[in-house]
């Protein structure tokens, strides 16, 4: 009697074994920027839980109003503090960028740049060529929108127009 099951051949299980790792490594990437995210939400979950029970027995048992309640209590608690922090670091930022501008920065040597190889030499010469500069070439050099707009974005308006979209 012969049997009626046909087993799977090996060059289709390793194909199919591969096509599954991928996946899971697609997956992977996909979700890796919001694990931190994740792992923050769990913990406020897990730590405000007790409140939330309370809160819940508190407004007639109704877990609708009690997670409303906790959302604006967790607005209150977290976001709002955090929104304040980082307006205040905004407006008294002008006076540490303008200290840093005005050669009050004073940077180390580095002397032990020129005994690595090959690029030793090129490092520290760039390095005390930046420096030598002063602070406002080492804000100019460290800002995001330094140096020359290239010459492609002024002949494509609509790139342009994206950018300064993007930008507000």
């Amino acid at each position: 009697m012969k049997s009626l099951h046909r087993g799977m051949d090996l060059p289709q299980m390793l194909f199919s074994l591969m096509f599954i790792l991928l996946m899971i490594i697609a997956c992977l990437w996909v979700v890796q920027p919001f694990i931190l995210g994740f792992a923050w939400a769990s913990m406020v979950v897990i730590a405000t839980w007790p409140l939330m029970i309370r809160l819940q027995h508190l407004l007639w048992g109704r877990r609708s109003l009690a997670v409303i309640a906790m959302t604006f209590l967790l607005l209150l608690l977290f976001i709002i503090p955090i929104a304040l922090l980082v307006s205040s670091l905004i407006d008294n930022s002008a006076p540490v960028i303008a200290w840093a501008t005005q050669r009050h920065l004073i940077l180390p040597d580095l002397l032990w740049l020129r005994e690595i190889p090959f690029a030793g030499h090129k490092l520290y010469s760039s390095y005390h060529k930046l420096v030598d500069g002063g602070g406002s070439a080492l804000c100019v050099r460290c800002s995001p929108t330094s140096g020359a707009r290239p010459a492609s974005l002024s002949r494509r308006p609509a790139t342009l127009a994206a950018l300064c979209c993007i930008s507000v």
